[in-house]
C-alpha cells in the first residue's frame, strides 16, 4: 500500500479535501497549440482512500460549474494542497466508477514517491503579465491600461507607460484581469499604494511596485488562486520536461 503519510505520522490528505484535476495535453498537440478541450480543469472532493487509488465525488468543471463525466482511462494531471500547506502534483488516470460509493470516481494514486512537492505561501509572487487598468484616486493623472510584471496576494509590479504621472506613496485604484487556460476571466479590484518606482534600463519601461491597501478578501483570494495555478503549472511543465 502506498504511503500517504508525511514524516512524523502527519496525514497528507484528509477525507473531504479538494483534489484539482486538469486533462492532459494530447500528444499530437504542440505546446504552443493547446486546444481548449485538452486543458479543462475540474475539482472534486476525496471521499475515500484505497490501496493505489483515490475515491472522489463527481468532478465539477471549474468554468461551467457543472458536474462532468470523465472517461475511463483518461489521463489527468492532479494536485492538492497538503496539510503542510504545500502543493502536491501528480499524474493520475480515471480507473472507473466505485461500486461502494454512489456516483463516485476512482482515480489512480501513483504514490508519494511520484508526487512533485511545490512550496505554497499565501502571498507567493509569480512572474506574469496580466492586463491592469490604473486610475488616480485624486484625479492627479489620466487613467491608463498597462500590464503587470509580477503579482501576489499582497501586491504587484507594473510596467509603466511614458508620462505616467505616478509618484511614490501615491494611492491609486486598479482593476486586474485574471485569465485562465479555459478562456474564463476573473476580475479583481484593489486600491494600492505606490511603494517604489524603478527607472527602466536599456530602453525598457519604468516599473512601479504596489501594495494592496484596500481589497476585498474575495478579490484577494482570486489573485491567490491565480498565483497558485500559475505556480502549479510551472511545476507540472517542469515535471513533464524531466520525464
Amino acid at each position: 500500500m502506498h504511503c500517504w503519510l508525511l514524516l512524523g505520522g502527519m496525514t497528507l490528505l484528509n477525507i473531504g479535501d479538494t483534489i484539482y484535476l486538469e486533462s492532459m495535453i494530447k500528444e499530437n498537440i504542440a505546446e504552443n497549440q493547446r486546444s481548449a478541450d485538452s486543458l479543462k480543469k475540474y475539482r472534486c472532493k476525496l471521499i475515500d482512500k484505497k490501496e493505489d487509488s483515490f475515491i472522489v465525488d463527481p468532478p465539477v468543471n471549474e468554468v461551467t460549474r457543472q458536474t462532468s463525466f470523465l472517461m475511463d482511462g483518461e489521463q489527468m494531471n492532479g494536485w492538492f494542497i497538503g496539510t503542510d500547506n504545500a502543493v502536491y502534483s501528480f499524474k493520475t488516470e480515471v480507473l472507473g466508477r466505485s461500486k461502494d460509493k454512489i456516483r463516485s470516481l476512482i482515480l489512480s494514486d501513483p504514490g508519494l514517491d511520484q508526487y512533485t512537492r511545490i512550496q505554497r505561501r499565501n502571498y507567493v509572487r509569480v512572474d506574469t503579465s496580466v492586463d491592469v487598468a490604473v486610475d488616480s484616486i485624486d484625479r492627479d493623472f489620466p487613467a491608463f491600461v498597462t500590464s503587470s510584471v509580477d503579482i501576489s496576494g499582497g501586491g504587484m509590479a507594473l510596467s509603466l507607460p511614458t508620462n505616467y504621472g505616478l509618484k511614490e506613496a501615491d494611492m491609486i485604484k486598479t482593476w486586474i484581469v485574471l485569465p485562465s487556460e479555459e478562456d474564463a476571466i476573473n476580475y479583481a479590484k484593489a486600491s494600492c499604494k505606490v511603494i517604489r518606482i524603478t527607472n527602466g534600463e536599456s530602453g525598457t519601461n519604468d516599473r512601479c511596485s504596489l501594495k494592496f491597501e484596500n481589497i476585498t478578501e474575495a478579490d484577494r483570494q482570486k489573485i491567490i488562486k491565480y498565483c497558485f495555478e500559475q505556480q502549479v503549472q510551472v511545476g507540472l511543465n517542469s515535471q513533464s520536461r524531466n520525464r
